[in-house]
Parts: C-alpha cells; structure tokens; sequence
C-alpha cells in the first residue's frame, strides 16, 4: 500500500502532458509553411511551363495555317512579283504582314490570314531544279516556319531576280488563273 501511496505522489508531481508547447506550435507551423510553400513553387512553375507550351502550339498552329492558306493562293498562279514593302497597282492580289496579321488583298478586299501571332513575313523567288518556288518564312514570338512552294503554272515575272537571288521583300503580288 506505500508503494501505491508513493506511486500517487509522484505523479502528482509530474507536470500535465496534456496538449502542446508554444514552441512546438510555432516550430510545426513554420515546417508546415516551408512545406506549403514548396508545394506552391513546385504547382505554379509546373503551371508556368503548361501555359508556355500551349501558347507555343498555338503559335506554331497558326504559323503552319497561314502557311497553307498562301500556298493555296499563291501555287497556281501564272505571274509572281516580290516587292520590298508595298505593293505596285499592276497586280490585283497581293499578300502582306499589316501589323501583326498577314493579309490576302484581292482588288480592294482585304481577308485577314492569320491570328495576331505573325511578326515577320519574308518572300523570296528561287530557281529550284529548273522550276521556280517561292520561298516563304513566317516568323512568330517564339517559332519560324520555312516552305518553298513550286509555282506550278509561272509564265511571267521578273525572272532575273529568281536567277541571282535577289527577289526578296515582304510583299508578294500574283495573278490566277482567271
């Protein structure tokens, strides 16, 4: 029984373990804070490269569109013309970058190409095995894409400039078929 009474009296003496220190509150929410805060870091920045790569698609998509839509207009045209940055009057379709958008003008209408992603148009007429081809460069933020397109039908022009290398400009005129 004196061991029992003895036994009581020292755990009266020991101090209450119930509930927690000021100073492992504060030590857990700081290690709690250095946690959530590399989690974050570690979301935002994976967050950061997602939205990068979608807008770089983007881009790309939209620079391969307009590619494709002046491959369509320009391939079978008979008469081609490369100015530096304006068009002449002697031509009635032409392709340029107003801008940021490229644009198609058929006599006076205007259609717009691409979505604002375009910041740099280059045409270029080259002799490519005999034949010409219209090398195009379409340069976006982050992306350029590069196409020589065959022009099948060509009859006319200003075939000198194809020969030495020297047609470049930004604007291209062309004639169809009619």
């Amino acid at each position: 029984m004196k061991l029992m009474k003895s036994i009581r009296r020292m755990k009266s003496r020991l101090p209450d373990d119930k509930g927690f220190t000021l100073t492992e509150v504060i030590v857990t929410i700081l290690i709690f804070s250095i946690v959530i805060g590399m989690v974050f870091t570690f979301l935002q920045f994976g967050l950061d490269q997602y939205t990068y790569g979608n807008n770089k698609i983007d881009e790309q998509a939209n620079l391969r569109l307009a590619m494709l839509k002046i491959t369509d207009e320009v391939r079978n045209c008979f008469e081609v013309d490369i100015h530096g940055t304006t068009a002449s009057v002697t031509q009635i379709r032409y392709i340029h970058l107003n801008t940021d958008t490229l644009e198609f003008d058929d006599d006076g209408d205007t259609v717009a190409f691409s979505a604002p992603t375009v910041q740099d148009v280059d045409f270029d007429l080259k002799v490519v095995n005999g034949k010409y081809a219209l090398e195009v460069v379409l340069t976006g933020f982050d992306s350029e894409i590069t196409s020589e397109i065959l022009l099948n039908n060509i009859s006319g022009g200003d075939t000198s400039t194809a020969v030495d290398g020297t047609g470049a400009g930004k604007v291209v005129e062309f004639r169809q078929i009619p």
